[in-house]
């Protein structure tokens, strides 16, 4: 928990306001090392910025003895990082010190008229691989990833295959802005290729050129983050990593996860309106999630987000799930549903009289006597009509362990079981039904302004909504 002290200039009176830390799920580990067959492999993991990424890349490379070749992977590279992570990389594929990118410094030539340029170098570092290296990027190979590629492709030849890159423009540096003290960081530099091609144009080798035209298929920015492969569907050039919902992965350290999946013979919609509707836990999850009439009763607070949905509620003297012997409890729960369709769900249970201690508020989740958990659910078009429905579900290592995530997930194989049964006999339905109508009533806020988002974004992005989107917006 952190706190943010605001005070009013006038004296009018200051306000606290608390911030409660949630894991984001960031991705695990510094990078990816392995052969494949005779040739060495490193995948790095948006660790830029970070200088145990160099000790760690050291290690790695020791792991290649005899290899005939290399593959450096930067497409998961979004966030930079510094020059001397870089040049700790690059020094192992050079053997002389070498130049690898051109530097000009803006501001100095604005106002002196005398251009200042310069030409940075990487020094050699042992081992040092002497075999062919290719240097594989991507929409998400951004600014030092940029540089790396460039400065591979200069100061040793490596080809650079893949699609364009992020273009980002320059180095950065930081300001100080005089009244507030605030540090803002904006470009101060222009970069380039050693052979003078700023590096923002820099053009990867497509590796598709050498395929033949009817062998071609399609390729897709990818991610791997949260334990999850992300693909980004659209405009690879419009590809942002900064959209990925900030799940929690199956190896972040601090929870104990489950997981699991369901075929839906039912378009992905419907599913996502089911999430968007918690009214249907009263009727539809009575003998799994034990849920009582509340949520039939009551509507939750409910939240417009940039890109989504949050939902919070207190649930007073709910009982527990069918699977779980435990006293009544006050309890919470808190859940964003995302673009594209993702929910993330923190829930926690707490004394007799929290709710009304904390006037209905969202709690102090280290105030919790149990119940503390994270799950994590996923919708995912596989046709027209048919969809994948991933979830996790699992306890925080201070208020669970494995026997509790498996017990949960029993319970949760048993309740989106129950929830599968409803939504494929409301797609058969709608499918019978000539000119089916949608009938909404006070639970299907959070659905209306969810609907009305994805019918936004599509027109944004040039893209028609589809006709029961518009409808129900």
């Amino acid at each position: 928990m952190r706190k943010l002290l605001l005070r009013a200039g006038s004296g009018a009176g200051e306000r606290s306001v608390d911030f409660r830390a949630e894991a984001t799920g960031e991705q695990p580990g510094l990078l990816q090392a392995r052969r494949i067959g005779n040739v060495g492999y490193v995948r790095i993991h948006n660790s830029l910025g970070d200088n145990e990424l160099v000790r760690a890349f050291d290690v790695a490379l020791r792991g290649f003895a005899g290899v005939s070749g290399f593959i450096l992977d930067l497409r998961d590279t979004p966030s930079g990082g510094t020059s001397s992570v870089a040049r700790g990389l690059m020094g192992h594929f050079v053997a002389t010190p070498s130049p690898y990118q051109r530097h000009e410094y803006v501001a100095e030539g604005r106002e002196t008229g005398v251009p200042r340029i310069w030409v940075e170098q990487v020094a050699p570092r042992a081992p040092v691989l002497d075999v062919p290296v290719v240097v594989l990027v991507g929409a998400w190979t951004g600014s030092m990833g940029e540089g790396i590629a460039i400065g591979l492709n200069a100061a040793r030849g490596a080809p650079v295959l893949g699609q364009r890159m992020a273009q980002l423009l320059g180095a950065l540096g930081e300001v100080r802005l005089t009244h507030s003290g605030i540090v803002a960081r904006i470009p101060t530099e222009k970069l380039f290729h050693v052979n003078g091609t700023p590096r923002e144009n820099f053009s990867p080798q497509a590796v598709e050129d050498s395929v033949p035209g009817e062998a071609r298929v399609r390729s897709y920015p990818v991610i791997d983050r949260h334990s999850w492969i992300w693909v980004w569907m659209g405009d690879p050039a419009k590809a942002d990593a900064g959209l990925i919902p900030p799940a929690v992965g199956f190896d972040e350290p601090d929870w104990i996860l489950g997981r699991g999946y369901l075929d839906y013979a039912a378009e992905a919609r419907l599913i996502n309106d089911n999430l968007l509707d918690f009214s249907h836990l009263t009727f539809v999850h009575a003998n799994s999630f034990g849920a009582g009439s509340a949520f039939a009763d009551s509507t939750p607070k409910i939240t417009p987000l940039p890109r989504g949905v949050r939902f919070e509620r207190w649930v007073e003297n709910a009982r527990s799930p069918a699977g779980l012997q435990n006293p009544p409890v006050d309890r919470w729960s808190s859940y964003d549903f995302l673009i594209p369709g993702v929910l993330l769900m923190w829930s926690g249970s707490f004394d007799l009289g929290t709710a009304a201690a904390c006037n209905h508020e969202r709690p102090d989740y280290d105030k919790a006597q149990a119940g503390v958990t994270f799950t994590s659910q996923a919708v995912t078009p596989s046709g027209g009509k048919t969809s994948r429905y991933f979830f996790s579900w699992g306890p925080h290592r201070r208020y669970g362990d494995e026997a509790l995530r498996d017990t949960l997930m029993g319970i949760a194989g048993q309740a989106f079981g129950e929830d599968k049964l409803i939504i494929e006999a409301q797609q058969r339905v709608i499918d019978h039904t000539e000119n089916p109508q949608v009938l909404p009533t006070v639970h299907d806020r959070g659905v209306m302004i969810f609907n009305r988002l994805v019918a936004r974004l599509m027109r944004e992005s040039g893209q028609p909504a589809g006709t029961q989107a518009v409808q129900e917006a």
